[in-house]
């Protein structure tokens, strides 16, 4: 996208991904409200399906102001924020005014789930948000490692080659192992949190590896899960631990027991785990 901003030559874009379709009236409706100081972006206030989330990437803006703030942040190396991470730096370093895309004459094509090439979206997401606030502004190293390109036209070809002669390196390996590690973990930690409605007392104590599959089994294969305290004295949990257990075998959830308080130790922590 970056690329294709550089050698563009109209006044303004309309950035649009392949699986997006654009009314036929949507460029001269958009048009009216557009200035040199309008970022125009899709209103999660409007969004009235789930499939109407993919065009959250959707937006219209001057070239010039695209450029200004040096496009995309291309350490994003993966999926995820960068759309969120662009807006705001338009708005935060140009001050454009956000003014809402109509999202009538927007169409997402639906594909199959299972075909997209993307693991745990939400994850990543979080992910690049964290790396992006460890890391200096994108305006302030963009000029040294931006990706670079050799440009080649042919004649009366509709197309440009590129090659790429200096590619940004990953967010995450910019940052050191421990900062690396911290900002998966907090990033699992959210998700589970912040979709899932984990509490944050039990995240904390769950091991990585628990985590981690937990997070496979809500995000990947849609199931839901089951909170289980279980107090009081072994014979009184044990039967809560069988109770537990039937109804996550029944129902089909992922089921994370919190023993409370060690049993004959009252002021032990509790230890979460994963059934």
């Amino acid at each position: 996208y970056n690329l294709a901003a550089r050698v563009a030559e109209g006044e303004f874009l309309v950035k649009v991904d392949c699986d997006v379709m654009l009314d036929e009236a949507f460029l001269e409706e958009q048009m009216q409200f557009m200035t040199n100081a309008t970022l125009m972006t899709l209103d999660w206030a409007s969004i009235r399906t789930e499939s109407e989330r993919n065009l959250r990437g959707t937006f219209f803006a001057p070239r010039r102001a695209f450029l200004d703030v040096y496009g995309y942040d291309e350490r994003i190396a993966n999926y995820g924020a960068e759309e969120d991470d662009l807006y705001r730096r338009m708005s935060s370093e140009l001050g454009m005014a956000q003014r809402p895309l109509d999202i009538a004459k927007l169409h997402h094509v639906s594909i199959e789930e299972s075909s997209s090439p993307v693991t745990l979206p939400q994850v990543w997401i979080q992910v690049n948000n964290i790396a992006l606030g460890k890391l200096p502004p994108w305006r302030d190293v963009a000029p040294h490692i931006c990706g670079r390109f050799a440009l080649a036209t042919a004649p009366d070809a509709p197309f440009i080659r590129a090659k790429a002669t200096r590619t940004s390196p990953d967010a995450l390996e910019l940052l050191s192992d421990n900062d690396r590690f911290d900002s998966l973990l907090l990033a699992s930690q959210r998700v589970l949190h912040d979709r899932h409605k984990m509490p944050w007392d039990v995240i904390s104590e769950l091991a990585v590896k628990d985590a981690g599959e937990i997070l496979h089994q809500v995000e990947i294969y849609r199931r839901r899960l089951l909170f289980v305290e279980l107090n009081g004295v072994l014979p009184e949990r044990l039967l809560g631990l069988l109770w537990a257990v039937c109804f996550a075998s029944t129902y089909d959830r992922v089921l994370v027991i919190n023993w409370g308080a060690t049993w004959g130790d009252p002021s032990a922590p509790p230890h979460p785990q994963r059934a």
